[in-house]
């Protein structure tokens, strides 16, 4: 039974729904693209899925509409999975269980996918409209976006009719983004040669988690703590204090996700498990307090339990966790001329060392400057190698530059101030957005970014204010309505 039968647009919310209950995490986007061509067949309307899983859906134009401008709507399939520790989500088979919470939708324990669902229902929406008189439409839904905009890098020339694009993946009502950063994917990796854990040692288990965690773009200047370096810093600081090896160092899931939680398994001399551990709950009280405002439900837990049979060599333990604490990650540098907008940052994402094997760490730096990221890139390269690992880019995409002149902005300004009774802003976001990509394929495009209100994207507490859904749909068909004619 629907829980938004009667919110407007209903055909949105009909669409959001139905992809809802479709396991749409990246990679795994093919049953909600099937969805996509089934309306398409349903209606009428030409459709194609290319190679990468992308689909592009084309509508005519309304009667009397023909000789209107040409426009693209464009949205990504795939949603972030995360979810809380309690949730036994499986983000491969399950639906989402929605709920409405005052005049927000959310979901039971796991990222809502919001983003970027809305976008794709309110396409959708319009792809079903009899009501609104638009021009020739094309709708581009894309794959892979949440880990790389893989799939917007397939796109070619020819799929993209017309010059005026509209991505529907924005989070700021009112707003209008004209660009965006570009971003680098970075994975470092290091030996994992373990050795005997001497007789009479024990084992402690760590695990950090509540924390808030968010979008690595759009949440990194909140002064939120990253789950990873938080844990390697209160392991660092004990092992200045006692012998300590690690065994263990998991966490992370995403790389556009700053860091919820992480869990380690160290070992101690037996002797020290008590030294050990009063050290590490001073430290917890000491973080309590320095995120008392960003971070309210951080906990921790510390279990002693049997030592492992091997280890990291104190050595080594020490360098890898150096690693950790050192690298630069937030908010690296801001815009003097834009009221300290993020320009450059950097996202310590995932930590993998397991009972064997190397220990990799895997980072998402973002800026709107290309140089900057590499010298982000050379600057853990250089701590890679004193700490005896390696790095390696593994992923780059462009940044979004503003348009000098944009025929879509005033028209969507106007839609804007019609719906809102406000004047609209425009802005360059620190988040990652395809228009870059798409502009790379045809670089004729005017492209402008829309959103309803969504807060906490890619984490368990992601959340769409309902009413501004509404306004954004709104929006976008004032718009559309009004396009010029086409030359």
């Amino acid at each position: 039974m629907s829980i938004l039968a009667t919110h407007a647009p209903a055909t949105l919310w009909k669409h959001f729904e139905a992809l809802s209950r479709i396991p749409r995490v990246s990679r795994n986007e093919r049953a909600a693209a099937d969805y996509v061509l089934g309306i398409a067949t349903a209606r009428g309307l030409k459709s194609v899925r290319d190679a990468a899983g992308n689909v592009l859906v084309r509508k005519p134009a309304a009667p009397g509409c023909e000789d209107r401008a040409a426009v693209i709507l464009q949205s990504h399939l795939d949603m972030v999975g995360q979810k809380t520790a309690a949730s036994a989500h499986d983000f491969a088979r399950d639906p989402l269980t929605l709920r409405v919470d005052g005049g927000w939708l959310k979901a039971e324990g796991t990222t809502l996918g919001a983003d970027n669902g809305i976008g794709v229902a309110a396409a959708l929406a319009l792809l079903e409209s009899t009501d609104v008189r638009h021009g020739p439409v094309s709708a581009l839904f894309t794959v892979e976006e949440e880990i790389g905009l893989h799939g917007a890098a397939a796109v070619t020339p020819e799929m993209l009719q017309g010059d005026l694009l509209v991505n529907l993946d924005s989070d700021l009502p009112g707003e209008l983004i004209t660009g965006c950063a570009g971003a680098l994917t970075m994975r470092a990796e290091f030996p994992g040669e373990r050795d005997a854990v001497p007789v009479l040692w024990r084992g402690l288990r760590v695990r950090l988690h509540g924390l808030q965690g968010g979008h690595s773009g759009a949440d990194i200047h909140r002064g939120r703590a990253n789950a990873l370096r938080t844990l390697a810093r209160m392991l660092a600081e004990t092992a200045s204090a006692v012998p300590l090896r690690l065994c263990t160092f998991l966490g992370g899931d995403a790389r556009n996700a700053i860091p919820r939680e992480a869990s380690a398994l160290v070992t101690v001399p037996a002797g020290e498990c008590s030294s050990a551990t009063s050290t590490l709950w001073a430290l917890v009280d000491a973080i309590r307090a320095e995120y008392q405002d960003t971070e309210p439900g951080l906990a921790v837990s510390i279990e002693e339990c049997p030592a492992p049979a091997r280890a990291l060599p104190g050595d080594a333990t020490l360098r890898f966790l150096t690693f950790l604490r050192a690298g630069p990650i937030g908010v690296i540098r801001t815009l003097p001329t834009q009221d300290g907008a993020v320009e450059t940052s950097n996202n310590l994402a995932i930590v993998e060392c397991g009972e064997t094997g190397p220990a990799v760490v895997q980072y998402l730096a973002r800026s709107v400057v290309e140089s900057t990221k590499w010298d982000v890139f050379g600057t853990l390269g250089g701590l890679a190698q004193l700490a005896g690992g390696k790095i390696e880019a593994q992923g780059n995409y462009p940044g979004w530059k503003p348009a000098a002149h944009s025929r879509l902005v005033p028209i969507l300004a106007a839609a804007c101030e019609r719906v809102l009774g406000r004047p609209a802003r425009t802005s360059v976001v620190h988040g990652g957005l395809e228009c870059g990509i798409l502009m790379a394929a045809k670089p004729s495009l005017d492209c402008v970014s829309i959103g309803p209100r969504i807060e906490s994207m890619h984490s368990p507490d992601e959340r769409v204010e309902i009413a501004s859904v509404d306004a954004f749909y709104r929006i976008l068909t004032f718009a559309l309505e009004s396009l010029p004619k086409a030359g």
